[in-house]
């Protein structure tokens, strides 16, 4: 449903939807889809900080790279688990994270210009992919299995 709807609403990389939704599953959707996909938009955030800071601190890629994920990949783990464990998944926070440094590096290397000013679409699409992956492929696909078990142990 959602690979063929998204391509209408211009949102790319729905792939990531599909990512998204198996973090979900793999609790057995026994995580709740709420924590779940803020723990995604706190991912989306912590990438794009991610990428910010890879681009734009003054010492060697490798330096640069080290320093970003010491400060934010640690920094969201902690996060996710003391002040945002009440209402956040840590495992869909670091998911969102990775795919968010992943995506937009390869975007980037795809001729997507290196200026916070660009990013709007790709962050757009990401956004717009991980919560389809919980609420649509996810949460919505366990109501609807639910509902057949159901009907058919009538």
């Amino acid at each position: 449903l959602w690979a063929v709807v998204s391509p209408y609403l211009q949102i790319n990389a729905g792939p990531v939807a599909l990512v998204a939704a198996s973090v979900f599953f793999a609790y057995g959707g026994k995580v709740k889809h709420l924590n779940a996909a803020l723990g995604f938009m706190m991912g989306l955030a912590s990438g794009v900080l991610a990428v910010y800071m890879i681009l734009n601190l003054p010492f060697s890629p490798d330096l640069n790279l080290f320093l970003t994920l010491a400060v934010v990949a640690g920094g969201s783990v902690i996060l996710a688990l003391s002040v945002c464990s009440s209402f956040t998944d840590l495992s869909s926070w670091l998911g969102g994270l990775a795919i968010t440094v992943l995506v937009m590096v390869m975007a980037m290397q795809g001729g997507m210009p290196p200026q916070v000013g660009a990013w709007g679409n790709i962050i757009f699409s990401l956004a717009a992919n991980m919560l389809a992956g919980v609420y649509v492929i996810g949460w919505l696909m366990m109501q609807l299995v639910g509902a057949i078990g159901k009907a058919l142990n009538k």
